[in-house]
């Protein structure tokens, strides 16, 4: 203060100085210095005292306002992807940065004392949204339970296998994981599905990398098993599952936030005791330790030297084995047989690739099976073709298999039979049967029906049907018709 007064006195006297000799300059100075100066510094005081009023006030309603915009706001933002999301109603959606910046000042222009920042408002209320991670966002428990729910809808998926599978994604997206994850193929699209969104919306890394619907030397300790036995659909709802991916991603990061990682989910919070066990199910054992438990599981010790398991049936066991507790093939077959032989010694017969002393109550299945096969099935071009309930029901008739099913029988061809042709599922190409010749049971009926095979209507055969059907009222006996339109096509062709 003093410098300053200093050099204002200073001022003067150089300035009263300068003008000594002049007297008009001499009172027109202390004329300004006297009445004008101190009206010229009141006004200017005043008006810095309502400028700094004023910036108070635009401060303190500014900061108000952004705070009370962001508290409510429904934005948030992906720095990887640059991309805007808006969670309305329950649900997430991107949204253009354009509509969010229209949102904002539609916002600031409702409040008019706002107007002279607007835009340095606008500017600040960006820069929070940008802070706002879509990663942290907290879903609504309305949300949740709808993600569940479509889960377990349209994938048969329980709720804490759910929980689980969505903590496993968030764990992926949130860069956390360093597992290997087994699941059932059927889930290939779905994962797809979430892998190509997770990319577009999020960026990198690629979810469905991190999942495997085959073992390939994995290390069991890096490993996780992921249990699921529904049967996904091929086809999705759009309107229910592409339409809300986005609503998966973010409940699934929300998992992953929530419970630390899936392994802390499965260790500490998962209710449910199966998907515990399955899902660790790896992590402490070898291949010997799984070995000795597919014994225990599908064997049993036999002091009859008759009872004897071949290695074609033994791997059968196996592939049933990984099948009843949803496990994804954990070891191959080479590998497995070099353990097996290792454990049974001596009673490894190498001459004949066989295991002795020992049977299997899943084997009698397997051998009806054989002996029905080997003795009533051949390869034929003629027989066009059988429908899997007909050799089914041909089985069933002829041998009793009581725990046999369809899904059973079509395991047993593919496992026994791999050059089976099946069609579709459902047709067996190329095979004939002895206890039913369909070709000629077809060529007699039609025959004695008189039809004219190159003359006939949809009309006529129709007719031809439905009186065949009254003829054979047993289904089980009964020629499908569309074996016999593919038989009278055939039939014409050759004609």
């Amino acid at each position: 203060m003093q410098t300053v007064k200093e050099n204002i006195y200073g001022k003067i006297n150089l300035l009263l100085d300068d003008y000594k000799d002049n007297e008009t300059m001499i009172a027109k100075m202390e004329d300004y210095i006297v009445n004008q100066l101190p009206r010229i510094m009141r006004n200017i005081n005043n008006t810095h005292i309502e400028r700094e009023n004023r910036k108070n006030m635009l401060e303190e309603n500014s900061t108000d306002f952004i705070n009370t915009y962001i508290k409510s706001c429904p934005y948030y933002y992906c720095s990887a992807s640059e991309i805007f999301f808006e969670y309305k109603d329950n649900h997430y959606n991107c949204v253009r940065e354009d509509t969010v910046l229209c949102n904002i000042l539609g916002s600031i222009s409702k409040e008019k004392v706002l107007l002279p920042w607007k835009y340095k408002i606008k500017t600040s209320v960006m820069k929070r949204i940008k802070e706002r991670d879509i990663f942290t966002s907290t879903p609504n428990s309305e949300t949740i339970q709808y993600i569940i729910h479509m889960m377990k809808n349209h994938f048969s998926m329980n709720k804490e296998t759910t929980k689980y599978f969505l903590t496993v994604i968030g764990d992926i997206m949130m860069k956390k994981n360093t597992f290997t994850y087994f699941i059932n193929s059927s889930f290939k699209s779905l994962l797809r599905e979430l892998s190509n969104n997770s990319y577009l919306l999020f960026g990198p890394p690629n979810v469905s990398a991190y999942f495997k619907f085959k073992y390939f030397e994995h290390m069991y300790k890096d490993c996780r098993l992921i249990d699921y036995k529904g049967s996904l659909c091929t086809y999705f709802d759009k309107t229910n599952i592409y339409k809300h991916t986005t609503d998966c991603l973010v409940v699934a990061c929300y998992f992953s936030t929530k419970y630390g990682c899936a392994d802390k989910f499965i260790n500490e919070f998962c209710k449910d005791f199966n998907v515990q066990n399955h899902a660790m199910y790896l992590k402490d054992r070898n291949e010997e330790s799984i070995m000795t438990e597919f014994l225990q599981h599908m064997t049993e010790p036999s002091n009859s030297n008759e009872s004897c398991i071949g290695w074609k049936e033994m791997s059968y066991l196996w592939k049933t084995y990984n099948e009843i507790h949803n496990f994804p093939g954990i070891m191959f077959h080479t590998t497995l047989k070099e353990l097996l032989i290792k454990y049974f010694g001596e009673k490894y017969d190498c001459e004949k690739d066989r295991f002795l002393n020992i049977t299997s109550v899943h084997l009698p299945i397997v051998v009806k099976f054989l002996e029905f096969w080997n003795k009533e099935i051949y390869e034929s071009e003629d027989q066009l073709e059988y429908e899997v309930d007909e050799i089914y029901n041909l089985l069933q008739d002829n041998y009793k298999i009581p725990t046999l099913t369809e899904d059973k029988l079509l395991g047993l061809i593919r496992h026994y039979y791999p050059d089976v042709i099946i069609d579709e599922n459902k047709y067996f190409l190329n095979i004939g049967c002895q206890i039913r010749d369909k070709k000629t049971k077809a060529t007699t009926y039609i025959v004695n029906y008189n039809y004219n095979l190159t003359h006939s209507s949809s009309a006529d055969f129709d007719e031809l049907y439905e009186s065949y059907k009254k003829d054979v009222p047993n289904p089980k006996r009964r020629l499908s018709k569309h074996y016999f339109e593919k038989f009278i096509a055939e039939s014409n062709d050759i004609i």
